[in-house]
């Protein structure tokens, strides 16, 4: 647990040492590179997809050349064992077929993991230290889910390409990230939004929209519920969960937060070239977000795609906020609810796990 907070204080400190605008880029740097170490070090059974991951790279291993041909899929899972997505097989076979240990594989990862970070809060973070924070805490969680990760990475290096106006690139990258884990096809409609204006007037058309959406939800509900049902096929509503109880608490949870984007924030502010390309992933997280209250296991894990983006949009308008002491006050806000998040994450929900593990342990 401890290695966690060592993170976040670490962060403060190096901000301290590398201050200024000028070393901005050192500061991530330092700090991208400390993640790598801590990524480097882990145990390769650490996490709870640990053991199922390494079998999968012994079975990749044993694949020939002419199998992966045969049966690479940009969209569709690899038929072979171990049955995933195409791009992340290709990934094993290679390492593997170097002579690789799994450890090795992991530091790769690890790599590319910190690197993508690294380009990604480069070009679009105003506050390095908030967004280096960020990266060092929350990602933690769940970058045991290599896939997953893999992906996440190369949607970040996709917003990247697409504010540098590289199209081809970012459509390469997109289908990259597809083949790593098919979550990543959210993203497909992630260009589209970056060409939208974001103002007050269709922010608070989204926030009706949504607020409708979750008020009726309940009785959306029930309407499927008599479909199926009529149908035969009652037993699909057991994929389906609503809880009154949350339900009415993200109800509240929603209108606090758009409330609070739309009395404090200048809208402005999403005319500069980072915040536009951002406020995109926010417009495309809201409809998975209304999904994932009706069959939260259809789409599981595809919010942590956006969840960073979006964070490090809410730093940039912390950090560029007209009144001072409101910023100051967000700030102390911000990393209180970094450390809450820690010590809910890893101290509740994980209670049952290793928080982390060293290759010696």
């Amino acid at each position: 647990m401890y290695v966690y907070y060592f993170n976040a204080i670490s962060a403060v400190f190096y901000r301290l040492i590398f201050s200024g605008s000028k070393n901005t880029r050192r500061f991530v740097f330092v700090g991208c590179l400390q993640m790598f170490i801590i990524l480097s070090i882990r145990a390769d059974t650490f996490g709870s997809d640990a053991r199922a991951y390494i079998r999968m790279y012994d079975i990749t291993n044993m694949l020939s050349l002419r199998d992966i041909l045969d049966n690479f899929s940009f969209f569709q899972t690899f038929p072979l064992p171990p049955n995933v997505e195409s791009g992340y097989v290709l990934m094993n076979w290679i390492c593997a077929k170097l002579g690789l240990s799994y450890h090795a594989y992991i530091m790769i990862l690890a790599f590319i993991d910190c690197y993508c970070m690294y380009v990604f809060l480069r070009e679009f973070s105003y506050s390095p230290l908030l967004g280096t924070l960020m990266f060092q805490t929350m990602t933690l969680s769940w970058v045991y889910l290599l896939r997953r990760t893999m992906a996440m990475n190369f949607v970040f290096l996709t917003f990247v390409a697409l504010k540098k106006r590289q199209y081809i690139r970012s459509t390469i990258l997109l289908i990259i990230a597809v083949t790593m884990h098919r979550i990543a096809l959210m993203s497909v409609f992630y260009p589209l939004l970056s060409r939208i204006k974001i103002t007050k007037k269709l922010f608070r058309k989204a926030f009706f929209v949504l607020l409708a959406f979750l008020i009726f939800l309940p009785a959306v509900m029930s309407l499927v519920s008599m479909i199926l049902n009529a149908l035969g096929k009652g037993g699909y509503m057991t994929s389906l969960l609503v809880v009154p109880g949350t339900l009415y608490a993200r109800i509240i949870l929603a209108a606090i937060c758009f409330f609070g984007i739309y009395a404090f924030v200048d809208f402005k502010q999403f005319e500069m070239p980072e915040n536009a390309k951002l406020g995109a992933a926010f417009f495309l997280y809201l409809p998975f977000l209304a999904i994932s209250l009706i069959a939260p296991s259809a789409i599981a894990g595809a919010g942590m795609l956006l969840i960073i983006p979006i964070f490090v949009l809410m730093t940039n308008l912390i950090v560029k906020y007209k009144y001072r002491p409101i910023t100051y006050t967000l700030y102390i806000v911000t990393f209180t609810l970094l450390a809450y998040w820690i010590y809910f994450h890893f101290e509740i929900e994980l209670s049952h796990e290793r928080i982390y593990m060293t290759v010696w342990d």
